[in-house]
């Protein structure tokens, strides 16, 4: 038990890369890191103006939602070619939660509140998870939109076979997304992405 082994570790986020980005071929592809810390930032901007949500909670959530991924690495179940189901992403996660805790001992009492924040986080049954989920969702189209301005990806690569470029990240999010906020956020950026696209 180590809150230096903890902390290094949990750190670990910094390498691991994003799946979705990976398989569509974009060029530096963003870590799993760099994407929390979108997903926090989002949460600590909007989360005040979110109805029912505590944004204290909001943010502590956010900043751990990918916690897990420090051991399992990003497990997109989504993708064609991810060969774990969901139940299996779960159970993993669950595991390298519970592996990190102990890990941290009683050396960091607040990593306590992790497993409870996470699983609240996965079951998306509370306002703040909700919002939250949201913001995930959010943090992704933003990033689909600056790569599609960048034309940081080959083509070929990006379409999915049904979806041409990164369309296909806008259309999960549309079914995805829950709140009123974040409908709000997902409509102005989907207007930028259009128009970001090459009119060939």
């Amino acid at each position: 038990m180590s809150r230096v082994e903890f902390l290094c570790q949990v750190l670990d986020l910094n390498d691991v890369t994003r799946t979705g980005w990976e398989r569509r071929g974009i060029e530096k592809p963003q870590r799993v890191a760099g994407h929390v810390w979108g997903v926090s930032l989002l949460t600590m901007l909007f989360a005040p103006e979110a109805e029912g949500v505590d944004p204290e909670k909001a943010r502590q959530m956010a900043i751990i939602h990918d916690i897990a991924e420090a051991k399992t690495g990003d497990i997109a179940v989504g993708e064609v070619h991810q060969e774990v189901s969901i139940s299996e992403k779960v159970e993993r996660e669950e595991q390298a939660i519970d592996d990190l805790v102990e890990i941290a001992g009683e050396q960091i009492p607040a990593v306590e509140h992790i497993p409870s924040l996470w699983r609240e986080f996965e079951e998306g049954e509370t306002s703040e998870a909700n919002f939250v989920r949201d913001m995930d969702i959010i943090e992704m189209c933003l990033m689909a939109l600056k790569y599609e301005r960048q034309r940081r990806y080959n083509e070929e690569v990006a379409s999915d076979g049904t979806y041409e470029r990164l369309d296909g990240f806008f259309a999960t999010a549309n079914n995805e997304i829950t709140t009123k906020l974040g409908r709000g956020l997902l409509d102005e950026i989907e207007i930028e992405y259009k128009q970001a696209k090459p009119t060939e």
